[in-house]
Formats: C-alpha cells, structure tokens, sequence
C-alpha cells in the first residue's frame, strides 16, 4: 500500500505521512522524525497552529467501549 500525505485540517500544509494501512504515521521536522504506531496522534500545525488528530479505528472502538462501560 502507498503511503498518503498528512494534511493539515485548516490550512492543507503538509504534516506528514500515513502509511496505505493506517496503522504507521511518519513526521519529519528538522531533526526531529517522529514514528507513530496506532493509538492516537495528535500533532500542531506549525504554520497556523490548529491541532490535528489521526485515531487508530480499532483504539477508537476500545475509547467507545470503555466509554459505555462507565454510564
């Protein structure tokens, strides 16, 4: 699978990238390189600061289920 381009939600400008399967997030910063497996990633924009938020599809379903075990 192709990895695709991590947009920002705002202003469009590139964050990084996520792999074809979703499960690997790859940011590039200067020096810093950040690797992301699954969970959730939540990164800000550096040009316009909105916050940006990936959620691994089954780490979400556990967030839900944990969330209706409480009520």
């Amino acid at each position: 699978m192709e990895d695709k381009k991590w947009t920002c939600k705002s202003c469009k400008a590139f964050l990084g990238f996520v792999s074809g399967d979703g499960k690997t997030i790859r940011v590039k910063y200067k020096d810093l390189y950040l690797y992301a497996e699954g969970g959730r990633v939540r990164l800000l924009c550096r040009k316009c600061g909105t916050e940006n938020e990936l959620i691994d599809e089954e780490y979400r379903k556990l967030l839900e289920s944990k969330l209706s075990e409480r009520r």
